[in-house]
């Protein structure tokens, strides 16, 4: 039996939107993008005290899945933060037409394609995990996290932000930060937690340039230009 769904604690929440950005957004004299911020910090402040809550939970459930196929999983959290939600679609289900499910969907697998066909690794772990995503986080929640077990893409506030899931190399960048997490031990602060953030920037792009079969030489590598509302990217390496 292969297990496929584990959690990884060392390191804290990893957010694509990091806390002084939210903290900038949060002073704003604009309610409409004050109070999304706000919540968006408070959300990460739980999530974090959930992870450190769940260091000593041992018992942790593992799905079989036959070795080298993907098996993904994406749950609807309909505007909560009480995760994972409602299951929406397993591997091989239908679209559901709900475009955040079948952005996380597709671009799950686009991950896992690339990981396998490029360094011939097995999914996150390298031993067929479950790629578990969660949509619709939060009301107007602006980020996407990788929290150790799943991803959780919020839906943005639609004055700044829209939905996370929008994005390839924002998907892989979260999925990345679980392949540093099984493979290294680059804990989540300091020169180690720049160095984690980097390689998850980093293997985010290459995603969407093998998907795209993009040349380096002709490919950029901006994050998240997707994300933005009105503007043309987030960040770029």
């Amino acid at each position: 039996m292969v297990v496929t769904e584990r959690r990884c604690l060392h390191d804290p929440l990893q957010c694509i939107i990091p806390p002084h950005m939210l903290e900038r957004l949060a002073e704003s004299s604009d309610p409409a993008v004050a109070g999304p911020a706000r919540e968006s910090m408070l959300q990460s402040i739980r999530t974090r005290a959930f992870r450190e809550a769940s260091r000593l939970d041992s018992d942790w459930p593992a799905r079989a899945t036959p070795r080298d196929r993907k098996h993904r999983m994406v749950y609807d959290a309909g505007g909560s933060f009480d995760l994972p939600g409602r299951l929406v679609r397993a591997e091989g289900d239908a679209d559901t037409g709900d475009m955040a499910v079948r952005e996380a969907y597709r671009y799950t697998g686009s991950v896992w394609d690339y990981f396998k066909k490029v360094h011939n690794r097995n999914s996150l772990d390298d031993r067929g995990m479950t790629l578990t995503c969660c949509v619709h986080v939060g009301r107007n929640y602006s980020n996407a996290f990788w929290d150790g077990s799943r991803m959780g893409f919020g839906d943005g506030d639609g004055i700044l932000f829209r939905r996370f899931t929008r994005s390839i190399e924002v998907v892989a960048h979260e999925l990345a930060h679980g392949v540093i997490a099984f493979s290294s031990d680059l804990r989540y602060f300091g020169e180690s937690g720049a160095l984690n953030e980097h390689f998850g920037d980093v293997l985010g792009v290459l995603v969407r340039q093998w998907k795209r079969k993009q040349e380096v030489s002709s490919a950029d590598w901006t994050i998240g230009s997707e994300l933005l509302v009105g503007a043309p990217t987030r960040r770029a390496l």
